[in-house]
């Protein structure tokens, strides 16, 4: 649940069912400050006509009069969360509180003016679980002013409302959309950075088909809901109410990333990326590992450590002293690297998969910048790594990994993979096997090209790998690496020359600092980029670009990462030809 919310109140389900049985559906709706009579009245036909175990949650997204909300829903046998929030109505965030709290493995969010006919219930639930992974959609029937109160009487008379009514067009698609929890957080919800109302339902549609999860129409003919008239919306809400539709339009139409909300942690959600980390007698090691993945930025994660040690050693109790629920440990007795690998798709419930060296610290942004990029279709994302000395802190190499494309994965060797997420079906269906044991990633890399298949690049670097010279080695020579001269605040690796990845290399590097380890001296900007430093104005890209304040990104990071790749302007009388 959100910081600042707070559920109340009994959950409601059909007449006569037990209490205490879990419901078969969640019906979710967001609400703040209008139609209090309404709203009960919606809330208590769902509870009254579903056949089956229903509850409605309504997330009261901070109404002015709390209380009387309470009164109303509670007193029509619903339940309430409420979220103190001062700020505009975002009808997302209050559909995203809601459905974080919902207790049913499917849900289906709704508004405080629709009414569902009574098989409406029943046939939802039917397709969710034929289709878990879909979003199902009922076509909306809007009703004339003089059609409430036959909306609201008793018996029900589906076939006179639908005589009443008129059929809205399928573009539009809010009203009722069922979905499982897990459906749910593989695309994380509703988009908060969208306020007030309009193109949420269109964008979080367009989403479930961008992570190859399809529309489904419920078309069940016992199926139907209807819309009960009231003033315009939009009119009510002003210059203010256009602004905001215009600013979701525009993030509708930008923004090509599934996967939103990547700094939101949502409460009992399902993981979505599982970081998996194989390991063997070396706990100081995991132990670091371990706190890389907790300082996340993006929380819906699980870990999971490959244990080689047996119950009891090392990997156990570093897993216990975390004392985190997403941290969980498995045996994996004399599993080598492909094994290890082939253990962890196994066993991962994320649908994004992150294998993990021991030795190795993710970033605190990774599993967020590896999200961002995860567009187009792409099977994963690669990131980039700065490896350095453990114990000078001299930088050795840095790398930006493969580009994206199948033919730069023909090309990769297996460390130029060591930051990667993967679609976990793809580690499911390319297993490693012990025969591939010496260069599972390689052989990974060659699979997904012959298959044509696509990674993105994150463009940042994701990954620190320290590393500690073998006994005798001269200072700052790697396992493995010739030693080489310079540092990295006076040599810059020629493939990172201009690389974007330069937008977070001291901020990454500095984190080295958080494990207790030295950082290398880091320039503050890359070759090439100066004039485009110099030339960005901040406060200018703000007024410009509303959405950038929502993503609570700096606005020259923002730039860097999102701005430029689709055309954005750095600042006045600058065209995107400029850059």
């Amino acid at each position: 649940m959100t910081p600042g919310a707070a559920s109340e109140g009994a959950a409601g389900g059909a007449p006569g069912d037990d209490p205490g049985a879990a419901p078969e559906l969640s019906v979710v709706i967001g609400f703040r400050d209008w139609g209090i009579e309404r709203l009960a009245a919606v809330v208590e036909r769902h509870l009254r006509r579903a056949p089956l175990r229903v509850e409605v949650v309504v997330s009261d997204w901070g109404s002015r009069d709390p209380a009387a909300a309470r009164r109303a829903v509670e007193g029509a046998g619903g339940r309430v969360v409420r979220t103190e929030a001062a700020g505009p109505w975002s009808r997302a965030a209050a559909l995203n509180a809601g459905v974080e709290a919902a207790g049913a493995a499917v849900v289906a969010t709704t508004d405080a003016d629709i009414l569902c006919a009574p098989g409406t219930y029943a046939a939802a639930v039917r397709q969710v679980a034929a289709a878990p992974e879909a979003l199902h959609l009922v076509q909306c029937r809007d009703l004339p002013p003089e059609a409430a109160a036959a909306a609201l009487a008793e018996p029900f008379d589906l076939d006179r409302l639908r005589g009443l009514s008129t059929l809205r067009p399928r573009w539009g698609m809010g009203g009722f959309a069922a979905f499982t929890r897990r459906a749910f957080f593989l695309v994380n919800g509703y988009d908060e950075r969208m306020t007030l109302w309009g193109q949420e339902d269109n964008d979080f549609a367009r989403r479930f088909r961008l992570m190859g999860m399809p529309l489904r129409w419920i078309v069940a003919p016992e199926a139907a809901i209807f819309h009960l008239w009231h003033p315009p919306s939009a009119a009510a809400a002003g210059e203010a109410g256009r602004q905001a539709v215009a600013r979701n339009r525009r993030i509708l139409r930008e923004d090509p990333a599934p996967v939103r909300n990547l700094r939101r942690r949502f409460a009992r959600a399902e993981p979505l990326a599982t970081v998996a980390i194989p390991t063997a007698g070396r706990p100081e090691r995991l132990a670091r590992a371990l706190a890389s993945c907790l300082a996340q930025s993006f929380g819906n994660f699980e870990a999971l450590v490959l244990d080689r040690d047996g119950p009891g050693g090392g990997p156990a109790a570093a897993v216990a002293a975390c004392g985190d629920p997403r941290l969980r440990r498995v045996a994996a007795p004399g599993a080598g690297p492909g094994p290890a690998r082939d253990r962890a798709a196994a066993l991962a419930r994320g649908r994004f998969l992150v294998l993990l060296a021991e030795d190795d610290i993710l970033v605190s942004t990774a599993l967020e910048d590896h999200l961002a990029a995860l567009t187009g279709g792409a099977a994963g994302v690669t990131g980039g790594w700065l490896e350095t000395d453990a114990a000078s802190g001299r930088a050795i190499r840095l790398d930006p990994g493969p580009p994206a494309g199948p033919e730069a994965l023909r090309a990769a060797a297996p460390a130029r993979l060591p930051c990667l997420m993967l679609d976990l079906r793809l580690r499911r269906a390319f297993p490693c096997g012990a025969a591939r044991a010496g260069c599972p990633e390689a052989a990974l890399a060659l699979a997904l090209a012959r298959h044509g298949l696509r990674l993105n690049a994150a463009g940042r670097i994701g990954l620190l790998r320290p590393r500690l010279a073998p006994a005798g080695a001269a200072p700052g020579t790697a396992p493995g690496a010739a030693p080489e001269t310079g540092s990295a605040s006076e040599t810059v690796p020629a493939a990172a020359a201009d690389w974007p990845a330069w937008s977070n290399a001291a901020a990454a590097a500095a984190e080295l600092a958080l494990y207790g380890l030295p950082a290398p001296a880091w320039p503050q900007a890359p070759p090439g980029r100066g004039r485009e430093a110099a030339a960005f104005d901040p406060g200018w890209y703000l007024a410009a670009y509303p959405d950038v304040a929502l993503s609570g990104l700096d606005p020259l990071e923002h730039y860097l990462r999102y701005g430029a790749p689709l055309g954005r302007a750095p600042g006045p009388g600058l065209a995107a030809a400029d850059r």
